[in-house]
Protein backbone atom coordinates (compact mmCIF):
# COMPACT_ATOMS: atom_id res chain seq x y z
CA UNK A 1 0.00 0.00 0.00
CA UNK A 2 1.33 3.52 -1.00
CA UNK A 3 1.63 6.02 1.60
CA UNK A 4 -1.10 8.70 1.46
CA UNK A 5 1.44 11.52 1.92
CA UNK A 6 3.81 10.51 -1.11
CA UNK A 7 0.47 10.57 -3.62
CA UNK A 8 -0.46 13.73 -5.02
CA UNK A 9 -3.77 14.90 -4.42
CA UNK A 10 -6.17 13.53 -7.30
CA UNK A 11 -7.47 16.91 -9.27
CA UNK A 12 -10.36 17.03 -11.53
CA UNK A 13 -7.87 16.92 -14.72
CA UNK A 14 -6.51 13.48 -13.45
CA UNK A 15 -10.47 11.66 -13.42
CA UNK A 16 -11.79 13.31 -16.50
CA UNK A 17 -11.37 9.63 -18.03
CA UNK A 18 -13.72 8.66 -15.48
CA UNK A 19 -16.37 10.35 -17.92
CA UNK A 20 -16.18 7.24 -20.64
CA UNK A 21 -17.13 4.38 -18.60
CA UNK A 22 -19.80 6.83 -17.03
CA UNK A 23 -21.05 7.83 -20.22
CA UNK A 24 -21.18 3.56 -20.65
CA UNK A 25 -23.08 3.40 -17.35
CA UNK A 26 -25.78 5.86 -18.50
CA UNK A 27 -26.47 4.17 -22.17
CA UNK A 28 -26.96 0.86 -20.70
CA UNK A 29 -29.17 2.28 -17.61
CA UNK A 30 -31.22 3.87 -20.44
CA UNK A 31 -31.50 0.99 -22.49
CA UNK A 32 -32.32 -1.72 -19.60
CA UNK A 33 -34.67 0.63 -17.69
CA UNK A 34 -36.82 1.39 -21.46
CA UNK A 35 -36.70 -2.50 -22.55
CA UNK A 36 -34.64 -1.02 -25.72
CA UNK A 37 -37.87 1.25 -26.91
CA UNK A 38 -37.40 4.59 -26.42
CA UNK A 39 -40.64 5.37 -28.40
CA UNK A 40 -43.28 3.44 -25.87
CA UNK A 41 -40.62 3.58 -22.22
CA UNK A 42 -42.60 1.51 -19.42
CA UNK A 43 -43.96 3.14 -16.35
CA UNK A 44 -44.40 0.77 -13.27
CA UNK A 45 -45.46 3.02 -10.57
CA UNK A 46 -46.16 7.00 -10.16
CA UNK A 47 -46.24 7.43 -6.95
CA UNK A 48 -43.52 9.52 -6.38
CA UNK A 49 -44.75 11.87 -8.97
CA UNK A 50 -48.25 11.90 -7.75
CA UNK A 51 -46.48 12.99 -4.32
CA UNK A 52 -44.59 15.87 -6.29
CA UNK A 53 -47.83 17.18 -7.93
CA UNK A 54 -49.09 17.14 -4.23
CA UNK A 55 -46.30 19.42 -2.76
CA UNK A 56 -46.67 21.63 -6.00
CA UNK A 57 -50.52 22.44 -5.20
CA UNK A 58 -49.51 23.11 -1.03
CA UNK A 59 -50.39 19.63 0.30
CA UNK A 60 -48.79 16.69 1.70
CA UNK A 61 -50.91 14.18 1.17
CA UNK A 62 -51.48 12.70 -2.48
CA UNK A 63 -53.82 14.57 -5.23
CA UNK A 64 -55.87 11.18 -5.83
CA UNK A 65 -59.81 11.70 -4.68
CA UNK A 66 -60.60 8.56 -2.98
CA UNK A 67 -63.26 5.80 -4.04
CA UNK A 68 -66.47 7.02 -2.37
CA UNK A 69 -66.91 2.85 -1.78
CA UNK A 70 -63.21 3.29 0.50
CA UNK A 71 -64.99 6.29 2.55
CA UNK A 72 -68.08 4.41 3.02
CA UNK A 73 -66.43 1.41 4.41
CA UNK A 74 -66.22 0.75 7.72
CA UNK A 75 -63.09 -1.23 7.66
CA UNK A 76 -60.86 0.35 4.66
CA UNK A 77 -58.07 -1.91 5.33
CA UNK A 78 -60.11 -5.10 4.76
CA UNK A 79 -59.04 -7.03 1.89
CA UNK A 80 -62.87 -6.69 0.36
CA UNK A 81 -61.88 -3.23 -0.74
CA UNK A 82 -58.61 -3.92 -2.20
CA UNK A 83 -59.76 -2.98 -5.29
CA UNK A 84 -60.26 1.09 -4.43
CA UNK A 85 -56.90 1.00 -2.82
CA UNK A 86 -53.64 2.67 -3.77
CA UNK A 87 -51.33 -0.79 -2.90
CA UNK A 88 -48.75 0.19 -0.13
CA UNK A 89 -49.61 3.68 -0.08
CA UNK A 90 -51.18 4.81 3.67
CA UNK A 91 -54.64 5.50 4.65
CA UNK A 92 -55.21 8.26 6.53
CA UNK A 93 -58.44 10.31 7.58
CA UNK A 94 -59.82 9.53 4.05
CA UNK A 95 -56.54 11.09 2.32
CA UNK A 96 -54.02 8.93 0.89
CA UNK A 97 -49.98 9.10 1.68
CA UNK A 98 -46.77 7.86 0.78
CA UNK A 99 -44.71 6.37 4.26
CA UNK A 100 -41.16 7.01 1.77
CA UNK A 101 -38.91 10.13 2.29
CA UNK A 102 -39.93 13.26 1.00
CA UNK A 103 -36.91 13.97 -0.43
CA UNK A 104 -37.12 12.30 -4.29
CA UNK A 105 -40.72 13.88 -4.71
CA UNK A 106 -39.46 17.19 -3.75
CA UNK A 107 -36.51 16.67 -6.29
CA UNK A 108 -39.25 15.73 -8.78
CA UNK A 109 -41.10 18.61 -8.22
CA UNK A 110 -38.29 20.90 -7.97
CA UNK A 111 -37.15 19.60 -11.49
CA UNK A 112 -40.55 19.06 -12.58
CA UNK A 113 -41.27 23.27 -12.08
CA UNK A 114 -37.44 24.53 -13.68
CA UNK A 115 -38.39 22.11 -16.82
CA UNK A 116 -41.89 23.48 -17.19
CA UNK A 117 -43.26 19.86 -16.86
CA UNK A 118 -46.83 19.25 -15.72
CA UNK A 119 -47.31 15.66 -17.05
CA UNK A 120 -47.31 12.94 -15.60
CA UNK A 121 -43.86 11.39 -15.17
CA UNK A 122 -43.01 7.58 -14.45
CA UNK A 123 -40.93 7.20 -11.30
CA UNK A 124 -38.35 5.21 -13.40
CA UNK A 125 -36.23 8.37 -13.96
CA UNK A 126 -35.72 9.19 -10.71
CA UNK A 127 -34.25 5.67 -10.09
CA UNK A 128 -32.00 6.41 -13.12
CA UNK A 129 -30.46 9.54 -12.06
CA UNK A 130 -30.34 7.73 -8.09
CA UNK A 131 -28.41 4.99 -9.75
CA UNK A 132 -25.92 7.34 -11.88
CA UNK A 133 -25.47 9.41 -8.73
CA UNK A 134 -24.08 6.22 -6.91
CA UNK A 135 -21.76 5.03 -9.53
CA UNK A 136 -20.41 8.87 -10.07
CA UNK A 137 -19.66 9.06 -6.65
CA UNK A 138 -18.57 5.65 -6.36
CA UNK A 139 -16.33 5.96 -9.47
CA UNK A 140 -14.85 8.88 -7.93
CA UNK A 141 -14.61 7.64 -4.23
CA UNK A 142 -12.86 4.25 -6.02
CA UNK A 143 -10.17 6.43 -7.90
CA UNK A 144 -9.48 8.76 -5.14
CA UNK A 145 -8.83 5.49 -3.12
CA UNK A 146 -6.67 4.10 -6.10
CA UNK A 147 -4.46 7.32 -6.65
CA UNK A 148 -3.98 8.19 -3.27
CA UNK A 149 -3.28 4.58 -1.87
CA UNK A 150 -2.73 1.90 -4.37
CA UNK A 151 -0.45 3.89 -6.94
CA UNK A 152 0.54 0.31 -7.99
CA UNK A 153 -2.95 -0.76 -9.36
CA UNK A 154 -3.39 0.51 -13.14
CA UNK A 155 -6.61 2.49 -14.03
CA UNK A 156 -7.71 -0.46 -16.03
CA UNK A 157 -8.23 -2.38 -12.81
CA UNK A 158 -10.38 0.38 -11.72
CA UNK A 159 -12.23 0.39 -14.50
CA UNK A 160 -13.28 -2.85 -14.08
CA UNK A 161 -14.25 -2.22 -10.70
CA UNK A 162 -16.28 1.18 -11.18
CA UNK A 163 -18.42 -0.96 -14.10
CA UNK A 164 -18.84 -4.14 -11.20
CA UNK A 165 -19.72 -1.73 -9.07
CA UNK A 166 -22.43 0.22 -11.23
CA UNK A 167 -23.60 -3.18 -12.65
CA UNK A 168 -23.59 -5.87 -9.40
CA UNK A 169 -26.79 -7.15 -8.72
CA UNK A 170 -29.36 -5.87 -8.26
CA UNK A 171 -28.59 -2.54 -9.59
CA UNK A 172 -29.45 -2.83 -13.00
CA UNK A 173 -32.36 -5.29 -11.86
CA UNK A 174 -33.72 -2.19 -9.79
CA UNK A 175 -33.48 -0.08 -12.91
CA UNK A 176 -35.16 -2.40 -15.43
CA UNK A 177 -38.28 -2.06 -13.14
CA UNK A 178 -38.25 1.20 -11.96
CA UNK A 179 -40.58 2.01 -9.09
CA UNK A 180 -41.58 3.99 -5.88
CA UNK A 181 -39.94 1.22 -3.67
CA UNK A 182 -36.76 1.07 -5.47
CA UNK A 183 -36.66 4.69 -6.31
CA UNK A 184 -36.53 5.09 -2.43
CA UNK A 185 -34.04 2.57 -2.03
CA UNK A 186 -31.58 3.75 -4.30
CA UNK A 187 -31.84 7.32 -3.28
CA UNK A 188 -31.19 6.50 -0.04
CA UNK A 189 -28.13 4.68 -1.63
CA UNK A 190 -27.04 7.68 -3.85
CA UNK A 191 -26.58 9.92 -0.95
CA UNK A 192 -24.94 7.67 1.50
CA UNK A 193 -22.26 6.70 -1.25
CA UNK A 194 -21.58 10.80 -2.28
CA UNK A 195 -21.54 11.00 1.97
CA UNK A 196 -19.04 8.39 2.13
CA UNK A 197 -16.82 10.31 -0.47
CA UNK A 198 -16.60 13.34 0.87
CA UNK A 199 -15.68 11.28 4.40
CA UNK A 200 -12.54 10.09 2.90
CA UNK A 201 -11.77 13.68 1.62
CA UNK A 202 -12.38 14.58 5.08
CA UNK A 203 -10.18 12.52 6.92
CA UNK A 204 -6.89 12.65 4.31
CA UNK A 205 -4.23 14.40 6.70
CA UNK A 206 -2.41 16.36 4.27
CA UNK A 207 -5.62 18.79 3.53
CA UNK A 208 -5.90 21.37 5.47
CA UNK A 209 -8.23 21.70 8.71
CA UNK A 210 -10.73 24.24 7.17
CA UNK A 211 -11.10 21.90 3.84
CA UNK A 212 -11.42 18.80 6.11
CA UNK A 213 -14.49 20.49 7.91
CA UNK A 214 -16.02 21.41 4.70
CA UNK A 215 -15.78 18.19 3.43
CA UNK A 216 -17.52 16.75 6.64
CA UNK A 217 -20.35 19.27 6.23
CA UNK A 218 -20.68 17.94 2.45
CA UNK A 219 -21.11 14.29 4.10
CA UNK A 220 -23.25 15.00 7.14
CA UNK A 221 -25.61 17.08 4.00
CA UNK A 222 -25.14 13.44 1.90
CA UNK A 223 -26.42 11.70 5.13
CA UNK A 224 -29.09 14.12 6.02
CA UNK A 225 -30.56 13.27 2.59
CA UNK A 226 -30.25 9.94 2.44
CA UNK A 227 -32.22 9.66 5.75
CA UNK A 228 -34.87 12.06 3.78
CA UNK A 229 -34.87 9.26 1.17
CA UNK A 230 -34.54 5.79 3.77
CA UNK A 231 -35.00 6.86 6.82
CA UNK A 232 -33.78 2.78 7.37
CA UNK A 233 -30.20 3.91 6.92
CA UNK A 234 -29.75 6.15 10.35
CA UNK A 235 -27.68 3.97 11.51
CA UNK A 236 -25.17 3.51 9.13
CA UNK A 237 -25.39 6.98 8.60
CA UNK A 238 -24.49 7.65 12.02
CA UNK A 239 -21.91 5.00 12.25
CA UNK A 240 -20.01 6.58 9.45
CA UNK A 241 -20.19 9.82 10.26
CA UNK A 242 -18.55 8.92 13.59
CA UNK A 243 -15.86 7.40 12.24
CA UNK A 244 -15.01 10.53 9.75
CA UNK A 245 -15.16 12.97 12.21
CA UNK A 246 -12.58 11.22 14.42
CA UNK A 247 -10.73 10.23 11.71
CA UNK A 248 -10.40 13.63 10.43
CA UNK A 249 -9.37 14.84 14.45
CA UNK A 250 -6.63 12.13 14.60
CA UNK A 251 -4.04 15.11 12.86
CA UNK A 252 -5.42 18.23 14.75
CA UNK A 253 -2.88 18.88 17.88
CA UNK A 254 -6.18 19.92 19.91
CA UNK A 255 -8.24 16.77 19.25
CA UNK A 256 -11.01 17.73 21.62
CA UNK A 257 -11.90 20.74 19.67
CA UNK A 258 -11.59 19.24 16.77
CA UNK A 259 -13.81 16.84 17.55
CA UNK A 260 -16.43 18.86 18.62
CA UNK A 261 -16.24 21.02 15.56
CA UNK A 262 -16.00 17.71 13.49
CA UNK A 263 -19.29 16.66 15.13
CA UNK A 264 -21.14 20.00 14.27
CA UNK A 265 -19.72 20.05 10.48
CA UNK A 266 -20.91 16.47 10.12
CA UNK A 267 -23.98 16.31 12.22
CA UNK A 268 -26.11 19.24 11.64
CA UNK A 269 -27.52 18.43 8.72
CA UNK A 270 -28.50 15.19 9.72
CA UNK A 271 -30.20 16.49 12.45
CA UNK A 272 -32.01 19.22 10.80
CA UNK A 273 -33.08 16.14 8.24
CA UNK A 274 -34.41 14.48 10.96
CA UNK A 275 -36.24 17.28 12.94
CA UNK A 276 -37.82 17.92 9.59
CA UNK A 277 -39.32 14.10 8.84
CA UNK A 278 -40.60 14.17 12.68
CA UNK A 279 -42.39 17.34 11.48
CA UNK A 280 -43.45 15.90 8.41
CA UNK A 281 -44.80 13.26 10.50
CA UNK A 282 -46.69 15.42 12.91
CA UNK A 283 -48.07 17.48 10.16
CA UNK A 284 -49.77 14.53 8.12
CA UNK A 285 -50.79 12.07 10.93
CA UNK A 286 -50.64 14.13 14.04
CA UNK A 287 -48.01 12.23 15.86
CA UNK A 288 -44.24 13.37 15.71
CA UNK A 289 -43.07 9.42 15.27
CA UNK A 290 -45.64 7.90 13.09
CA UNK A 291 -44.55 7.58 9.73
CA UNK A 292 -47.62 5.93 8.66
CA UNK A 293 -46.78 1.87 8.59
CA UNK A 294 -49.68 1.40 10.88
CA UNK A 295 -52.14 2.64 8.12
CA UNK A 296 -51.16 1.41 4.80
CA UNK A 297 -52.98 -0.80 2.75
CA UNK A 298 -51.20 -4.09 1.55
CA UNK A 299 -52.39 -7.60 0.54
CA UNK A 300 -49.48 -8.71 3.76
CA UNK A 301 -49.35 -7.57 6.98
CA UNK A 302 -45.70 -6.14 7.37
CA UNK A 303 -44.48 -8.30 10.35
CA UNK A 304 -40.51 -8.26 11.90
CA UNK A 305 -39.34 -10.85 13.57
CA UNK A 306 -36.07 -12.62 14.87
CA UNK A 307 -37.29 -15.86 13.61
CA UNK A 308 -36.63 -14.54 10.10
CA UNK A 309 -33.27 -13.52 10.13
CA UNK A 310 -31.62 -16.78 9.30
CA UNK A 311 -33.69 -16.97 6.35
CA UNK A 312 -33.11 -13.77 5.15
CA UNK A 313 -29.26 -14.10 5.75
CA UNK A 314 -28.89 -17.30 3.59
CA UNK A 315 -31.65 -15.88 0.97
CA UNK A 316 -29.40 -12.52 0.12
CA UNK A 317 -25.96 -14.57 0.22
CA UNK A 318 -26.46 -17.42 -0.71
CA UNK A 319 -29.82 -17.84 -2.76
CA UNK A 320 -29.29 -19.29 -6.11
CA UNK A 321 -30.42 -17.79 -9.49
CA UNK A 322 -31.29 -21.06 -12.60
CA UNK A 323 -29.47 -21.24 -15.46
CA UNK A 324 -30.49 -21.82 -18.59
CA UNK A 325 -29.41 -22.65 -22.38
CA UNK A 326 -31.80 -20.08 -23.77
CA UNK A 327 -31.09 -16.59 -23.34
CA UNK A 328 -30.98 -14.62 -20.83
CA UNK A 329 -29.88 -17.66 -19.34
CA UNK A 330 -29.75 -16.43 -16.20
CA UNK A 331 -32.92 -16.28 -14.47
CA UNK A 332 -34.92 -15.17 -11.37
CA UNK A 333 -38.56 -13.87 -10.81
CA UNK A 334 -41.64 -14.23 -9.07
CA UNK A 335 -42.94 -17.15 -11.45
CA UNK A 336 -39.53 -19.12 -11.98
CA UNK A 337 -36.38 -19.72 -10.48
CA UNK A 338 -35.74 -22.18 -7.11
CA UNK A 339 -37.99 -20.02 -4.56
CA UNK A 340 -37.13 -22.62 -1.44
CA UNK A 341 -34.36 -22.91 1.03
CA UNK A 342 -32.62 -25.89 2.07
CA UNK A 343 -33.69 -28.29 4.84
CA UNK A 344 -30.33 -26.89 6.77
CA UNK A 345 -31.85 -23.46 6.94
CA UNK A 346 -34.80 -22.63 9.53
CA UNK A 347 -38.00 -21.08 8.24
CA UNK A 348 -40.83 -19.70 9.74
CA UNK A 349 -44.71 -20.45 8.41
CA UNK A 350 -45.25 -17.63 7.60
CA UNK A 351 -42.32 -16.41 5.60
CA UNK A 352 -42.72 -15.21 2.33
CA UNK A 353 -41.20 -16.89 -0.82
CA UNK A 354 -42.85 -15.25 -3.77
CA UNK A 355 -40.28 -12.46 -4.36
CA UNK A 356 -37.12 -12.73 -6.43
CA UNK A 357 -34.14 -12.82 -4.89
CA UNK A 358 -30.37 -13.89 -5.76
CA UNK A 359 -27.87 -13.87 -3.21
CA UNK A 360 -24.80 -11.56 -3.84
CA UNK A 361 -22.10 -14.85 -2.91
CA UNK A 362 -23.98 -16.19 -6.11
CA UNK A 363 -24.48 -13.16 -8.52
CA UNK A 364 -21.45 -11.32 -7.67
CA UNK A 365 -18.18 -13.20 -7.64
CA UNK A 366 -16.13 -9.73 -6.82
CA UNK A 367 -17.60 -9.73 -3.45
CA UNK A 368 -15.64 -13.65 -2.91
CA UNK A 369 -12.71 -10.55 -1.81
CA UNK A 370 -14.85 -8.80 0.58
CA UNK A 371 -13.25 -10.29 3.53
CA UNK A 372 -10.01 -9.63 2.76
CA UNK A 373 -9.79 -5.74 4.33
CA UNK A 374 -11.74 -7.08 7.43
CA UNK A 375 -8.61 -9.49 7.87
CA UNK A 376 -6.07 -7.27 7.03
CA UNK A 377 -7.40 -4.69 8.87
CA UNK A 378 -7.11 -6.76 12.24
CA UNK A 379 -3.82 -8.20 11.07
CA UNK A 380 -2.38 -4.41 10.97
CA UNK A 381 -4.96 -3.09 13.91
CA UNK A 382 -1.39 -1.78 15.99
CA UNK A 383 0.01 0.00 12.82
CA UNK A 384 -2.90 2.90 12.70
CA UNK A 385 -0.40 5.51 14.07
CA UNK A 386 0.61 5.90 10.63
CA UNK A 387 -1.61 7.64 8.37
CA UNK A 388 -1.75 5.35 5.48
CA UNK A 389 -3.34 2.19 7.50
CA UNK A 390 -5.49 4.52 9.27
CA UNK A 391 -6.99 5.23 6.17
CA UNK A 392 -7.12 1.61 5.38
CA UNK A 393 -9.08 0.91 8.49
CA UNK A 394 -11.42 3.90 8.37
CA UNK A 395 -12.77 2.35 5.09
CA UNK A 396 -12.55 -0.95 5.66
CA UNK A 397 -14.77 0.10 8.67
CA UNK A 398 -17.19 2.33 6.85
CA UNK A 399 -17.72 -0.10 4.06
CA UNK A 400 -18.45 -2.73 6.70
CA UNK A 401 -21.36 -0.61 8.25
CA UNK A 402 -22.45 0.19 4.76
CA UNK A 403 -22.45 -3.32 3.78
CA UNK A 404 -24.13 -4.57 6.62
CA UNK A 405 -25.94 -2.15 8.99
CA UNK A 406 -27.43 -0.43 6.16
CA UNK A 407 -29.52 -3.60 5.79
CA UNK A 408 -29.60 -5.13 8.91
CA UNK A 409 -33.82 -3.87 9.21
CA UNK A 410 -34.38 -6.68 6.11
CA UNK A 411 -32.49 -9.19 7.64
CA UNK A 412 -35.90 -9.16 9.94
CA UNK A 413 -38.62 -8.66 7.41
CA UNK A 414 -41.14 -11.19 6.43
CA UNK A 415 -39.82 -12.03 3.31
CA UNK A 416 -36.46 -11.43 0.67
CA UNK A 417 -36.67 -9.58 -2.12
CA UNK A 418 -34.33 -8.27 -4.83
CA UNK A 419 -34.56 -4.58 -3.73
CA UNK A 420 -33.55 -4.54 -0.51
CA UNK A 421 -30.72 -6.44 -1.25
CA UNK A 422 -29.72 -3.16 -2.88
CA UNK A 423 -29.51 -1.61 0.66
CA UNK A 424 -26.40 -2.52 1.37
CA UNK A 425 -24.54 -4.29 -1.82
CA UNK A 426 -22.97 -1.00 -2.42
CA UNK A 427 -21.32 -1.14 0.46
CA UNK A 428 -20.52 -4.59 -0.23
CA UNK A 429 -19.10 -4.12 -3.76
CA UNK A 430 -16.80 -0.96 -2.06
CA UNK A 431 -15.80 -3.33 0.52
CA UNK A 432 -14.34 -5.92 -2.46
CA UNK A 433 -12.62 -3.20 -4.42
CA UNK A 434 -10.63 -2.38 -1.57
CA UNK A 435 -9.81 -6.06 -1.20
CA UNK A 436 -9.14 -5.83 -5.14
CA UNK A 437 -6.87 -3.50 -4.56
CA UNK A 438 -4.97 -5.02 -1.72
CA UNK A 439 -4.80 -8.58 -3.28
CA UNK A 440 -3.00 -6.74 -6.66
CA UNK A 441 -0.91 -4.35 -4.06
CA UNK A 442 1.09 -6.95 -2.30
CA UNK A 443 1.96 -8.98 -5.38
CA UNK A 444 5.83 -8.16 -5.24
CA UNK A 445 6.50 -9.51 -9.28
CA UNK A 446 5.19 -7.79 -12.03
CA UNK A 447 4.27 -11.28 -13.17
CA UNK A 448 2.14 -11.63 -9.72
CA UNK A 449 0.58 -8.18 -10.61
CA UNK A 450 -0.70 -9.36 -14.11
CA UNK A 451 -2.16 -12.78 -13.16
CA UNK A 452 -3.90 -11.01 -9.85
CA UNK A 453 -4.72 -8.19 -12.45
CA UNK A 454 -6.36 -10.76 -15.15
CA UNK A 455 -8.37 -12.54 -11.75
CA UNK A 456 -9.92 -9.65 -10.59
CA UNK A 457 -10.78 -8.63 -14.12
CA UNK A 458 -12.43 -12.27 -14.55
CA UNK A 459 -14.37 -11.41 -11.01
CA UNK A 460 -15.75 -8.42 -12.25
CA UNK A 461 -16.63 -9.28 -15.38
CA UNK A 462 -18.62 -11.96 -14.07
CA UNK A 463 -20.38 -9.76 -11.73
CA UNK A 464 -21.33 -7.74 -14.72
CA UNK A 465 -22.29 -9.84 -17.23
CA UNK A 466 -24.41 -11.50 -14.62
CA UNK A 467 -25.88 -8.44 -13.48
CA UNK A 468 -27.09 -7.44 -16.75
CA UNK A 469 -28.97 -10.91 -17.30
CA UNK A 470 -30.89 -10.76 -14.62
CA UNK A 471 -31.68 -7.87 -14.89
CA UNK A 472 -32.77 -8.44 -18.68
CA UNK A 473 -36.16 -10.38 -16.82
CA UNK A 474 -37.03 -8.10 -14.02
CA UNK A 475 -39.43 -8.05 -11.80
CA UNK A 476 -42.16 -8.02 -14.89
CA UNK A 477 -40.56 -10.34 -17.34
CA UNK A 478 -39.33 -6.77 -18.21
CA UNK A 479 -37.86 -7.09 -22.08
CA UNK A 480 -40.37 -10.22 -22.71
CA UNK A 481 -43.25 -8.38 -21.58
CA UNK A 482 -42.17 -4.49 -23.02
CA UNK A 483 -40.65 -5.18 -26.15
CA UNK A 484 -41.51 -8.83 -27.50
CA UNK A 485 -40.13 -8.26 -30.66
CA UNK A 486 -36.78 -7.37 -29.32
CA UNK A 487 -36.93 -10.25 -27.14
CA UNK A 488 -37.49 -13.02 -29.89
CA UNK A 489 -34.92 -12.22 -32.00
CA UNK A 490 -32.04 -12.06 -28.73
CA UNK A 491 -33.40 -15.46 -27.54
CA UNK A 492 -33.38 -16.60 -31.30
CA UNK A 493 -29.84 -15.36 -32.13
CA UNK A 494 -28.57 -16.03 -28.84
CA UNK A 495 -29.66 -19.23 -27.11
CA UNK A 496 -27.40 -22.23 -27.53
CA UNK A 497 -30.67 -24.39 -27.28
CA UNK A 498 -33.79 -24.87 -29.25
CA UNK A 499 -36.89 -21.97 -28.33
CA UNK A 500 -40.01 -23.71 -28.64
Amino acid sequence: MSNANAVPTPTPASRLWLLVPLALVAVVYLVWSSAGNFNHWPVYTVLFDLQAEGFRRGQLSLPVTPAPQLLAAANPYDRANSGYWIVDAIWHDGKWYLYWGPLPALLQALGKSLLGVYEIVGDQYLLIVFSLLSTVFGALLIEDIRQRMFSRVPRWVSVFCILALAFINPVVYLVATGGQYQAAIAGGQAFLVAGMWCAFRAVQGDAPERRRRLWLFGAGCAFGASLACRISLGAAAALVGLCAMLAAAWPCQRRSRAVLLNALCVGSAPLLSVAGLLLYNRLRFGSWLEFGMKEQVSYFEFKVSKSYFLTNLYAYALSPFELTCQFPFALQSAVRGPKGVPAWVPMANDYLVREPIAGFLSTAPLSWLSPVPLLVTARHACSLRREAWRSYAFLTLCFAVMGSISGVLVLFVYGATMRYLDDFIYGIALLSVLGAFTWLATRATALGRKLVGSAIAGLCSVTIILGLLLAYQGYDEHFPRRNPALNEKLVRLLSVCRHD
